[in-house]
């Protein structure tokens, strides 16, 4: 047995009072003289013993009567376990993410996990965090109104960084008694980040509520693009994907804002992937959304999209050497391509332009150096392809602009390279970025993960088969800090990016270079076309970093500030104002799937589309095995045996009626007992 207030018991010492008022019987006699006495002297003996029992019961029972109280207001209990009286710390992590949406047993795993948090019947204060919302040291009825509020978000942590919150969110007293609350359905979640879960931190005890859903069955709209853009039409492509592999045909509609107009079925034949196609009329503005009908999650069952008329990237190429092979990538029906002579450049169309393209110089000139500078400045983008006969000084001047470094040496068939941004990777010995070669080297290295090749090669491509490598017989060794996109088969690059300049480090011309022929010179200088000007695209996923240009339009201040709006809501997103363009970046703005409009003031500048990323509607969910953690399938179960495990039998209440009890056999002795 354990007391709360040990310090009661010096009341004890009360119970000396009754003892020597016992004792010490203070009552004064008086003699009474009777005429004959002979027949009550038995009376008399009779009377005086049973005084005696009588005085020692009443002793007993006001003596058991204190002790009683004092032992009551000590409090007395028994511990459940070592844990038990201890204060406690609770922290619920409540998960929002979209594949609470499911269906359990009792409606949506969200709503059901609410209302039993609701529905427990809680002591004291807890700190509960979600995905994009925390609550610290607060009782459940003061947070009711935004539980029951809580929206969906597609923002979906990862699971270290939940751990990390949960734990920062208890306070610094290592008496108390921890307890962390997970309430998810764990989508997504590893078995590696799960089975070490609890033995990281020996202070805190983890409760992990796993709620499952009826059916794991999910079709989601997963993408759409354009495959081909006919003159008269535009064909959509739309592709859905589905969590297992049965057989299933589900409606698929086409929405231009508000008015269906076209609807399609799409087949699942024993597959998880399917395609719907539409065929558009025309090539004009379309503020477009697909809607699929499904059971499953609902996030998930409409993409928007936009088509805006078509803004072309304007590209001066600067040439001292053949751009035929310019003017076939960069065509008029995606681009305005300039071609002028390095002698005869009208300098008054650079700052026009998005891209310049210096093709072949041999030499750069004082006032192209100049323009070039200013270009650059205004957050334009350049593209270098020297020639094989370069003169060093004004290249460097030009690379000592743009911070991408300086050309050291040129060599033929002899190459070396430094990269200040590169691990040397040795062999046998030697450091392969000082390695050398008596013939024309191969183009080997391709970094697929690199920007410029997305969506190029197929995801998780680490190596081309049956691919014949370009090569390069002169290159110039450069000292660069630049990411390289493309390099030889001795590391050193052949083509690398610093900021918003691209450049080669050999000559294209078909003596030197076969790259002109090779199928990677497409994508590459496609994609260097495209990112010069960030049109808005299809749709872009929320939570991205994405740039976007907006061209201004003739009567834009300075300091103009472009916002974007959707159903009377306005967001500014972060941007950069450039003298012929701003440049909006999105990332956590904006938070809702849907298509914005992109205004000035009250002018409609452009249409963009934002959805949410699809990577929770993979239903996967891991088994838990840790020791460690209590795993349970129920929030009240989990809850209440929190409280369960924390708490004592008290016994103060026992006191209190064995105090009232012999208070009443006190008094029953006293008035009947003779």
């Amino acid at each position: 047995m354990h007391f709360k207030h040990p310090e009661i018991f010096w009341a004890l010492f009360l119970l000396l009072i009754p003892i020597l008022v016992h004792l010490f019987q203070l009552r004064k006699f008086r003699k009474t003289s009777f005429t004959n006495v002979k027949f009550l002297k038995a009376i008399q003996l009779r009377t005086r013993k049973s005084s005696q029992v009588k005085k020692w019961l009443v002793l007993a029972s006001r003596l058991l009567l204190l002790t009683c109280l004092v032992l009551a207001f000590a409090q007395p209990y028994f511990r459940e376990n070592e844990d038990s009286g201890k204060p406690q710390e609770t922290v619920i992590y409540l998960d929002n993410s979209f594949s609470m949406q499911a269906s359990g047993t009792r409606g949506e795993l969200l709503s059901q996990a609410v209302r039993d948090i609701l529905a427990h019947d809680s002591e004291g204060k807890v700190s509960l965090f979600t995905n994009d919302a925390s609550f610290r040291d607060v009782t459940i009825p003061d947070i009711k109104q935004e539980l029951l509020q809580l929206d969906y978000t597609s923002n979906s942590p990862a699971p270290q960084s939940i751990l990390l919150r949960g734990r920062n969110m208890f306070n610094g007293d290592t008496t108390t008694r921890k307890n962390f609350v997970l309430i998810s359905d764990f989508q997504g979640w590893s078995l590696s980040e799960t089975e070490g879960l609890p033995d990281g931190d020996s202070l805190v005890r983890y409760n992990l509520v796993q709620l499952s859903p009826q059916s794991t069955r999910n079709v989601s709209v997963d993408s759409i693009y354009i495959p081909d853009q006919m003159t008269a039409s535009t064909q959509l492509t739309v592709l859905l994907s589905k969590n297992d592999s049965t057989d299933l045909t589900l409606p698929v509609s086409l929405y231009d804002g508000k008015n269906l107009i076209a609807k399609t079925t799409a087949g699942f034949d024993n597959s998880d992937k399917s395609e719907a196609v539409f065929r558009i009329e025309g090539n004009g503005s379309m503020e477009g959304k697909v809607i699929v009908e499904d059971d499953g999650l609902w996030y998930d069952n409409t993409l928007y999209f936009n088509l805006n008329p078509g803004e072309k990237s304007s590209i001066l190429a600067i040439n001292q050497a053949d751009d035929d092979f310019l003017k076939k990538i960069f065509t008029e029906a995606e681009f305005h391509l300039t071609s002028a002579d390095h002698d005869q450049l009208d300098y008054s169309l650079i700052p026009k332009q998005d891209l310049i393209v210096l093709n072949g110089l041999n030499s750069i000139s004082g006032p192209l150096l100049s323009a070039l500078e200013a270009f650059y400045h205004n957050g334009k983008h350049i593209l270098i392809i020297p020639s094989g006969r370069i003169d060093k000084n004004p290249h460097n001047q030009l690379f000592n602009i743009l911070n991408i470094g300086s050309i050291n040496k040129t060599y033929s068939s002899v190459f070396s390279y430094k990269n200040t941004n590169s691990v040397p990777v040795t062999t046998a010995g030697q450091d392969r970025t000082d390695t050398t070669a008596t013939n024309r080297k191969k183009i080997t290295d391709i970094r697929f993960s690199h920007p410029l090749y997305k969506d190029v090669f197929n995801k998780g491509k680490k190596q081309l088969t049956n691919f014949q490598y370009p090569e390069a017989e002169i290159s110039y060794e450069l000292i660069t800090d630049a990411t390289t996109i493309l390099a030889f088969e001795d590391n050193s690059p052949f083509l690398a990016q610093k900021d918003r300049t691209y450049f080669f480090t050999a000559a294209l011309d078909l003596d030197n270079s076969d790259f002109k022929n090779s199928p990677l010179i497409v994508p590459t200088l496609y994609n260097i076309g495209k990112s010069s000007l960030q049109t808005p695209g299809l749709y872009y996923l929320i939570g991205r970093d994405n740039n976007i240009d907006i061209r201004k339009q003739t009567g834009f201040s300075r300091d103009a500030i472009v916002s974007l709006e959707k159903d009377g809501e306005t967001l500014i997103p972060l941007q950069r104002s450039y003298p012929d363009k701003i440049r909006i970046s999105t990332g956590e703005v904006p938070a809702k799937d849907g298509t914005y409009q992109v205004k000035d003031a009250d002018s409609t500048l452009q249409h963009i589309s934002f959805n949410y990323d699809r990577r929770e509607s993979i239903f996967r969910y891991p088994s838990f095995t840790s020791a460690g953690a209590s795993v349970y399938n129920s929030v009240g179960n989990a809850l209440e045996e929190i409280k369960n495990t924390g708490s004592i039998r008290e016994l103060w209440k026992w006191f209190v009626i064995f105090a009232i009890v012999f208070l009443v056999i006190e008094i029953l002795l006293l008035k009947y007992f003779k």
